[in-house]
Protein backbone atom coordinates (compact mmCIF):
# COMPACT_ATOMS: atom_id res chain seq x y z
CA UNK A 1 0.00 0.00 0.00
CA UNK A 2 1.35 3.42 -0.95
CA UNK A 3 0.36 6.70 0.65
CA UNK A 4 2.48 9.72 -0.14
CA UNK A 5 3.79 11.77 2.75
CA UNK A 6 2.38 14.99 1.31
CA UNK A 7 -1.14 13.48 1.32
CA UNK A 8 -1.14 13.44 5.14
CA UNK A 9 -3.47 10.44 5.39
CA UNK A 10 -3.45 8.14 8.40
CA UNK A 11 -3.52 4.35 8.46
CA UNK A 12 -7.30 4.46 8.90
CA UNK A 13 -7.52 5.81 5.32
CA UNK A 14 -9.97 8.51 6.33
CA UNK A 15 -9.64 10.10 2.88
CA UNK A 16 -9.11 8.58 -0.56
CA UNK A 17 -5.38 8.39 -1.36
CA UNK A 18 -4.14 9.02 -4.89
CA UNK A 19 -3.48 5.29 -5.25
CA UNK A 20 -7.21 4.69 -4.77
CA UNK A 21 -8.09 7.36 -7.33
CA UNK A 22 -5.78 5.68 -9.84
CA UNK A 23 -7.62 2.38 -9.38
CA UNK A 24 -11.06 3.99 -9.61
CA UNK A 25 -10.23 6.08 -12.68
CA UNK A 26 -9.00 2.96 -14.44
CA UNK A 27 -12.60 1.67 -14.41
CA UNK A 28 -14.12 5.11 -15.00
CA UNK A 29 -15.73 5.82 -11.65
CA UNK A 30 -15.43 8.31 -8.80
CA UNK A 31 -16.54 7.71 -5.23
CA UNK A 32 -18.06 10.42 -3.03
CA UNK A 33 -16.61 11.08 0.44
CA UNK A 34 -19.75 9.50 1.91
CA UNK A 35 -19.33 6.41 -0.25
CA UNK A 36 -15.71 6.06 0.82
CA UNK A 37 -16.59 6.47 4.49
CA UNK A 38 -19.19 3.70 4.21
CA UNK A 39 -16.64 1.15 2.95
CA UNK A 40 -15.00 -1.26 5.37
CA UNK A 41 -11.37 -0.66 6.26
CA UNK A 42 -10.49 -3.95 4.56
CA UNK A 43 -12.09 -2.84 1.28
CA UNK A 44 -10.36 0.55 1.49
CA UNK A 45 -7.01 -1.09 2.14
CA UNK A 46 -7.44 -3.54 -0.72
CA UNK A 47 -8.36 -0.76 -3.14
CA UNK A 48 -5.33 1.24 -2.05
CA UNK A 49 -3.10 -1.79 -2.52
CA UNK A 50 -4.46 -2.37 -6.02
CA UNK A 51 -3.91 1.26 -7.00
CA UNK A 52 -0.28 1.06 -5.93
CA UNK A 53 0.48 -2.03 -8.00
CA UNK A 54 2.13 -1.78 -11.38
CA UNK A 55 -0.84 -3.46 -13.07
CA UNK A 56 -4.23 -4.69 -11.92
CA UNK A 57 -7.40 -6.11 -13.43
CA UNK A 58 -10.60 -4.06 -13.66
CA UNK A 59 -12.65 -6.82 -12.04
CA UNK A 60 -10.39 -6.62 -8.96
CA UNK A 61 -11.35 -2.97 -8.54
CA UNK A 62 -15.03 -3.73 -9.14
CA UNK A 63 -14.92 -6.47 -6.49
CA UNK A 64 -13.82 -3.85 -3.93
CA UNK A 65 -16.85 -1.75 -4.78
CA UNK A 66 -19.42 -4.48 -4.21
CA UNK A 67 -21.99 -3.36 -1.67
CA UNK A 68 -21.26 0.36 -2.18
CA UNK A 69 -24.41 2.47 -2.53
CA UNK A 70 -24.48 3.34 -6.24
CA UNK A 71 -25.88 6.76 -5.39
CA UNK A 72 -22.40 7.48 -4.04
CA UNK A 73 -20.72 6.52 -7.31
CA UNK A 74 -20.54 8.56 -10.49
CA UNK A 75 -19.13 7.83 -13.92
CA UNK A 76 -16.04 9.77 -15.01
CA UNK A 77 -13.61 9.63 -17.89
CA UNK A 78 -11.25 6.70 -17.68
CA UNK A 79 -7.53 7.30 -17.34
CA UNK A 80 -4.65 5.01 -18.20
CA UNK A 81 -3.01 3.61 -15.04
CA UNK A 82 0.44 3.82 -16.64
CA UNK A 83 0.37 7.02 -18.71
CA UNK A 84 2.94 8.83 -20.78
CA UNK A 85 3.79 12.40 -19.75
CA UNK A 86 1.65 15.10 -21.34
CA UNK A 87 3.20 18.28 -22.72
CA UNK A 88 2.30 20.07 -19.51
CA UNK A 89 3.76 17.27 -17.38
CA UNK A 90 7.00 17.47 -19.33
CA UNK A 91 7.08 21.25 -19.06
CA UNK A 92 6.68 21.13 -15.28
CA UNK A 93 9.36 18.44 -14.97
CA UNK A 94 11.72 20.56 -17.07
CA UNK A 95 11.03 23.61 -14.87
CA UNK A 96 12.12 21.51 -11.88
CA UNK A 97 15.30 20.33 -13.64
CA UNK A 98 14.19 16.69 -13.66
CA UNK A 99 16.96 14.50 -15.11
CA UNK A 100 16.51 12.77 -18.48
CA UNK A 101 15.03 9.30 -18.18
CA UNK A 102 13.28 9.96 -14.86
CA UNK A 103 9.88 8.92 -16.25
CA UNK A 104 11.17 5.45 -17.08
CA UNK A 105 12.77 5.05 -13.65
CA UNK A 106 9.71 5.82 -11.53
CA UNK A 107 6.81 3.47 -10.79
CA UNK A 108 3.47 3.48 -12.66
CA UNK A 109 1.66 5.03 -9.68
CA UNK A 110 4.20 7.87 -9.61
CA UNK A 111 3.68 8.46 -13.33
CA UNK A 112 -0.09 8.55 -12.89
CA UNK A 113 0.17 10.99 -9.98
CA UNK A 114 2.48 13.40 -11.81
CA UNK A 115 0.34 13.28 -14.94
CA UNK A 116 -2.89 13.82 -12.95
CA UNK A 117 -1.50 16.72 -10.91
CA UNK A 118 -0.10 18.44 -13.99
CA UNK A 119 -3.49 18.25 -15.71
CA UNK A 120 -5.10 19.66 -12.56
CA UNK A 121 -3.00 22.83 -13.01
CA UNK A 122 -1.70 22.54 -9.45
CA UNK A 123 1.95 23.45 -9.77
CA UNK A 124 2.60 23.65 -6.01
CA UNK A 125 1.27 20.16 -5.28
CA UNK A 126 2.98 18.82 -8.41
CA UNK A 127 6.29 20.11 -7.05
CA UNK A 128 5.74 18.48 -3.65
CA UNK A 129 4.89 15.18 -5.33
CA UNK A 130 7.91 15.40 -7.62
CA UNK A 131 10.31 16.04 -4.74
CA UNK A 132 8.99 13.06 -2.77
CA UNK A 133 9.11 10.76 -5.81
CA UNK A 134 12.55 11.95 -6.89
CA UNK A 135 14.02 11.45 -3.42
CA UNK A 136 12.70 7.90 -3.36
CA UNK A 137 14.58 7.19 -6.58
CA UNK A 138 17.82 8.45 -5.01
CA UNK A 139 17.86 11.98 -6.43
CA UNK A 140 18.90 14.80 -4.11
CA UNK A 141 16.37 17.55 -4.65
CA UNK A 142 14.38 20.06 -2.62
CA UNK A 143 11.40 22.37 -2.99
CA UNK A 144 12.49 25.39 -4.97
CA UNK A 145 11.12 28.89 -5.40
CA UNK A 146 8.53 28.02 -8.04
CA UNK A 147 5.66 30.48 -8.30
CA UNK A 148 2.18 29.12 -7.57
CA UNK A 149 -1.22 30.44 -6.51
CA UNK A 150 -1.05 30.71 -2.71
CA UNK A 151 -3.32 32.20 -0.05
CA UNK A 152 -1.67 34.69 2.25
CA UNK A 153 -2.48 37.22 4.93
CA UNK A 154 -0.58 39.46 7.30
CA UNK A 155 -1.17 40.07 11.00
CA UNK A 156 0.34 43.44 11.87
CA UNK A 157 1.50 43.65 15.47
CA UNK A 158 2.23 46.30 18.06
CA UNK A 159 5.74 46.36 19.52
CA UNK A 160 4.78 44.45 22.67
CA UNK A 161 2.84 41.93 20.59
CA UNK A 162 5.93 41.23 18.48
CA UNK A 163 7.88 40.51 21.64
CA UNK A 164 5.10 38.26 22.95
CA UNK A 165 4.99 36.15 19.78
CA UNK A 166 8.76 35.70 19.94
CA UNK A 167 8.76 34.83 23.64
CA UNK A 168 8.20 31.41 25.24
CA UNK A 169 5.49 32.82 27.53
CA UNK A 170 2.56 33.18 25.10
CA UNK A 171 0.69 29.85 25.22
CA UNK A 172 3.86 28.25 26.61
CA UNK A 173 5.69 29.10 23.40
CA UNK A 174 3.20 27.18 21.25
CA UNK A 175 1.08 30.10 19.99
CA UNK A 176 2.05 29.68 16.34
CA UNK A 177 1.62 25.91 16.46
CA UNK A 178 -1.86 26.29 17.97
CA UNK A 179 -2.80 29.00 15.48
CA UNK A 180 -1.64 26.78 12.63
CA UNK A 181 -3.83 23.96 13.95
CA UNK A 182 -6.82 26.33 13.85
CA UNK A 183 -6.05 27.13 10.22
CA UNK A 184 -5.80 23.44 9.33
CA UNK A 185 -9.18 22.71 10.95
CA UNK A 186 -10.84 25.59 9.10
CA UNK A 187 -9.54 24.40 5.74
CA UNK A 188 -10.42 20.76 6.46
CA UNK A 189 -13.98 21.72 7.43
CA UNK A 190 -14.50 24.22 4.59
CA UNK A 191 -16.93 21.92 2.71
CA UNK A 192 -19.24 22.18 5.74
CA UNK A 193 -19.03 25.99 5.65
CA UNK A 194 -19.16 26.82 1.94
CA UNK A 195 -21.98 25.50 -0.22
CA UNK A 196 -19.94 25.37 -3.42
CA UNK A 197 -17.55 22.92 -1.73
CA UNK A 198 -20.27 20.67 -0.30
CA UNK A 199 -19.30 17.72 -2.52
CA UNK A 200 -15.54 18.32 -2.31
CA UNK A 201 -13.18 16.35 -0.11
CA UNK A 202 -10.22 18.41 1.10
CA UNK A 203 -6.88 16.66 0.69
CA UNK A 204 -3.33 17.97 1.26
CA UNK A 205 -3.05 21.24 3.19
CA UNK A 206 0.13 23.26 3.55
CA UNK A 207 0.22 26.18 6.01
CA UNK A 208 2.97 28.05 7.75
CA UNK A 209 4.04 31.41 9.13
CA UNK A 210 7.13 33.56 9.24
CA UNK A 211 7.94 36.60 11.37
CA UNK A 212 8.85 39.95 9.89
CA UNK A 213 9.88 42.86 12.10
CA UNK A 214 6.32 44.12 12.66
CA UNK A 215 3.98 41.40 11.40
CA UNK A 216 3.40 37.69 10.92
CA UNK A 217 2.94 36.42 7.37
CA UNK A 218 0.72 33.36 6.93
CA UNK A 219 0.63 31.32 3.72
CA UNK A 220 -1.53 28.31 2.85
CA UNK A 221 -2.20 26.02 -0.06
CA UNK A 222 -5.06 23.51 0.10
CA UNK A 223 -6.05 20.95 -2.52
CA UNK A 224 -8.84 18.45 -3.01
CA UNK A 225 -8.06 14.74 -2.79
CA UNK A 226 -8.00 14.79 -6.61
CA UNK A 227 -5.26 17.43 -6.53
CA UNK A 228 -7.32 20.48 -7.55
CA UNK A 229 -6.26 23.72 -5.85
CA UNK A 230 -8.93 25.02 -3.43
CA UNK A 231 -8.59 28.80 -3.23
CA UNK A 232 -11.40 29.48 -0.75
CA UNK A 233 -10.24 26.70 1.57
CA UNK A 234 -6.74 28.18 1.45
CA UNK A 235 -8.09 31.65 2.30
CA UNK A 236 -10.07 30.25 5.23
CA UNK A 237 -6.90 28.55 6.43
CA UNK A 238 -4.73 31.68 6.62
CA UNK A 239 -7.52 33.84 7.99
CA UNK A 240 -8.39 31.37 10.76
CA UNK A 241 -4.73 30.96 11.72
CA UNK A 242 -4.18 34.72 11.91
CA UNK A 243 -7.43 35.30 13.83
CA UNK A 244 -6.51 32.54 16.29
CA UNK A 245 -3.13 34.15 16.93
CA UNK A 246 -4.78 37.55 17.37
CA UNK A 247 -7.20 36.07 19.91
CA UNK A 248 -4.32 34.61 21.91
CA UNK A 249 -2.68 38.04 22.00
CA UNK A 250 -5.92 39.71 23.12
CA UNK A 251 -6.12 37.32 26.09
CA UNK A 252 -2.59 38.14 27.24
CA UNK A 253 -1.96 40.24 30.34
CA UNK A 254 -2.04 43.09 29.51
CA UNK A 255 -4.11 42.57 26.30
CA UNK A 256 -2.08 42.97 23.11
CA UNK A 257 -3.25 43.97 19.64
CA UNK A 258 -2.91 42.77 16.09
CA UNK A 259 -4.42 43.98 12.82
CA UNK A 260 -5.39 41.56 10.05
CA UNK A 261 -4.75 42.75 6.49
CA UNK A 262 -4.19 41.62 2.90
CA UNK A 263 -6.11 38.35 2.96
CA UNK A 264 -5.66 37.35 -0.67
CA UNK A 265 -4.78 34.80 -3.31
CA UNK A 266 -1.79 35.62 -5.44
CA UNK A 267 0.96 34.14 -7.53
CA UNK A 268 3.87 33.87 -5.14
CA UNK A 269 6.70 31.67 -3.95
CA UNK A 270 6.39 29.71 -0.72
CA UNK A 271 8.12 31.93 1.83
CA UNK A 272 7.27 30.31 5.17
CA UNK A 273 8.37 27.21 7.04
CA UNK A 274 11.40 25.11 6.27
CA UNK A 275 11.65 23.38 2.90
CA UNK A 276 8.90 20.71 2.78
CA UNK A 277 8.62 20.37 6.59
CA UNK A 278 4.94 20.74 7.46
CA UNK A 279 5.51 21.08 11.19
CA UNK A 280 5.65 24.67 12.39
CA UNK A 281 7.77 24.21 15.46
CA UNK A 282 10.03 27.23 15.25
CA UNK A 283 10.12 30.72 13.81
CA UNK A 284 12.07 31.64 10.69
CA UNK A 285 12.85 35.37 10.88
CA UNK A 286 13.19 37.11 7.52
CA UNK A 287 14.17 40.67 6.80
CA UNK A 288 11.75 42.91 4.97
Amino acid sequence: MRIYHFEDIGIDLGRQPLAVLRALRAVGVALSPQGWAAMTIDARTRLCQLGAEGAFAEDQVQDCLRGVDMRRVRMVERSRPNPKPSERTQALLTSLSAPPGLWERIEPLDRWVLRALSEGLNSRLFQRAYVEIARRTGLHTRLSDVTATIARCELWLSGPAVSAVRSPDLEEGRALVLARASGLRAARQSPMILDHLAEVEVGPIEVGATMWKDRVLWQAHASSVEGVFLGTSSLLCVAAAAVALGEMLSRATPPLTGHLSRVELREDVWAVGADDDDELTRMHPRGR
